[in-house]
């Protein structure tokens, strides 16, 4: 109900979730290899913020332990080249997704285009038909990464990526005392 007119609003809710698959689907069907790549992201990422941390680990212990500096060197060149790799991975897949993000969001303007074209010109005069136009235009005004067409894709992957972090670096840590995982959780 409008609280200002009182009457009953026939506008559909959608949430989030909903919100979030429409994209993804919409992408999949113009751009599928951008959400590839998109979700091909997330273990590349999580697997470099491991190395980062795992690194000085293996460092620390080579040195404490007493091992031989060839073999402390040897296992530091291999988590040194592993994190090399990820990390050209990494960027190599943000330069190619960029540019499909960049072919998904035309396409999808082109349909939009497309679709206004061939709408009936009383419908185009129409109010609803005005506010509808004008928040696809909004969706698809920006190019790049500030898209916000393509930044809902891509914040989608981000709370995958930050919640999968999560739960195994919260897991690891929890093998120490579980204790600590919930005074990380609850402080900010």
């Amino acid at each position: 109900m409008n609280q200002w007119t009182g009457r009953q609003s026939r506008k559909p809710e959608y949430s989030a979730v909903s919100n979030i698959v429409w994209v993804l689907r919409l992408q999949s069907r113009y751009a599928r290899l951008s959400l590839i790549l998109l979700l091909w992201m997330i273990p590349v990422q999580i697997g470099i913020q491991f190395l980062e941390i795992y690194l000085p680990k293996q460092a620390v212990a080579d040195v404490l332990s007493g091992v031989a500096y060839s073999r402390g060197l040897l296992h530091i060149g291999i988590l040194l080249t592993l994190l090399l790799l990820l990390s050209a991975a990494s960027k190599g897949s943000e330069v190619m997704k960029f540019a499909y993000c960049g072919r998904f969001r035309e396409e999808v303007r082109y349909h939009f285009i497309l679709k206004t074209m061939t709408v009936p010109y009383m419908t185009v005069q129409s109010p609803d038909f005005r506010n509808k136009s004008s928040q696809a235009q909004k969706a698809l005004w920006a190019s790049g990464i500030h898209c916000p067409l393509t930044q809902l894709s891509q914040e989608a992957a981000d709370m995958i990526r930050n919640l999968s972090g999560y739960l195994l670096f919260g897991a690891t840590v929890t093998a120490v005392s579980p204790w600590i995982l919930l005074i990380l959780t609850v402080t900010p």
